[in-house]
């Protein structure tokens, strides 16, 4: 489907909704996701580097990944999922400890906020 219609009307006819990748295109977290998973782990009395977490993480979220492309429709989410979708990533990652709930709150929270994320260059 073009972007533009010939008589440049944007959105072309039967377009109801444009969906934007921020993370990664436009914004990026910051501190990096890994340390910022390690300096709540550290909040919480857990000792993880953060090359350690960084190798959790992309294998807690490539797990997640798998469970949202199983759903009809692929990739469907919401408010729950998303939380769903985030607190087992965490507890992936800090292998299911006592604390990764109150990790999750945490990280939930910091990710939530502006401050947390810082733009990315253009055309980076």
């Amino acid at each position: 489907m073009a972007a533009v219609t010939a008589d440049g009307r944007f959105p072309p006819a039967g377009v109801r909704a444009v969906v934007f990748d921020v993370v990664g295109t436009l914004v990026e977290p910051w501190p990096p996701v890994a340390v910022a998973y390690e300096r709540a782990a550290l909040r919480h009395g857990i000792a993880c580097d953060a090359a350690t977490i960084a190798t959790r993480f992309a294998a807690a979220w490539r797990r997640q990944e798998a469970v949202d492309a199983a759903t009809v429709p692929a990739f469907a989410t919401s408010r729950a999922r998303e939380a769903g979708r985030w607190r087992a990533i965490v507890a992936d990652v800090f292998a299911a400890a006592p604390q990764s709930e109150a990790i999750f709150v945490e990280l939930w929270e910091h990710f939530a906020a502006a401050a947390a994320w810082r733009p990315l260059a253009a055309g980076s």
